[in-house]
């Protein structure tokens, strides 16, 4: 199993995102769950673009440099910008009509525009956004088989 990196702990950690959902214009970001919903509809999104989404609203309106980019989301992985620059489109994809909030610095990073809310209940706006509470999901091991295996 690959090893984690600082952002996926962070989205991971209970203390800090149990419950936390990230709001901005049509868009809710479920944090513990990993779900990311526009315009009231589940879009389906691979975790690299999930982990850039929480960085950029974790800091809005703060310029991440490419380099602070690359250390938290692939921690310590040798990446060219391309890798990022395709990680940034599937999220801009994603988002639809909330894309034009991820700013790009050319030659140096990204930012996110815009107003965020961050609400911190245990069920923090799934009933508001029409999404029921899911039940309680039982407790996985540590240590998952890799594929094919």
């Amino acid at each position: 199993m690959a090893k984690k990196t600082r952002t996926e702990l962070d989205m991971e950690s209970g203390q800090n995102n149990q419950g936390t959902v990230w709001r901005f214009g049509a868009a809710a970001l479920h944090v513990s769950s990993r779900e990311l919903f526009v315009a009231g509809q589940k879009i389906d999104l691979e975790p690299k673009p999930l982990d850039l989404l929480f960085l950029l609203l974790s800091q809005p309106g703060t310029l991440l440099s490419k380099e602070t980019l690359f250390a938290e989301i692939w921690a310590g992985r040798i990446v060219t910008d391309s890798v990022l620059t395709r990680c940034v489109a599937k999220l801009r994809q994603a988002l639809g009509a909330e894309q034009e909030r991820i700013e790009t610095v050319h030659g140096y990073g990204y930012r996110f525009k815009g107003e965020v809310a961050r609400e911190s209940t245990p069920e923090a706006g799934r009933e508001s956004a029409g999404h029921p509470t899911p039940a309680p999901v039982a407790e996985l091991p540590d240590a998952m088989p890799e594929v094919g295996q």
